[in-house]
């Protein structure tokens, strides 16, 4: 029973290390226990440093990211729990210029905990900043 409805999922990986490729797949279990398995995704990871959030102690209702990137390219930012469940997506695209580009996002919506922000890139690279609200 293949159920066709397209799903995003994200999943933190504590074992990421720098200049590595990493293989993904998920095991769907359908209501009648039959199950199927995704493609593999592949996640080849680079330098950490691509995303930097700051103050990553928020005070405000603001935080300033700076995204540092070697292509042109399209992504999506969102805000996950600390668990990492998507809570808000903040742009439903966004473009990553080559080079070096600064934002400021907008954090009134969130009450005071531990977040993470994630820049998924259209070309599979993910990059994680841990971000704190009080």
């Amino acid at each position: 029973m293949t159920n066709k409805t397209k799903k995003s999922y994200f999943y933190i990986d504590a074992s990421i290390e720098e200049a590595k490729k990493y293989y993904y797949r998920i095991k769907q279990i359908f209501e009648d226990q039959t199950s199927e398995y995704s493609n593999v995704a592949m996640l080849e990871i680079g330098k950490l440093n691509v995303l930097k959030v700051y103050p990553n102690l928020i005070t405000s209702d603001e935080i300033q990211i700076q995204i540092n990137s070697a292509t042109d390219e399209m992504g999506t930012l969102a805000i996950l729990s600390i668990d990492g469940k998507e809570i808000r997506r903040e742009l439903a695209k966004v473009k990553i210029s080559k080079g070096l580009q600064k934002s400021a996002i907008q954090l009134h919506h969130l009450a005071a905990g531990k977040y993470i922000l994630a820049l998924k890139c259209d070309s599979g690279k993910v990059y994680y900043e841990n971000i704190v609200k009080q």
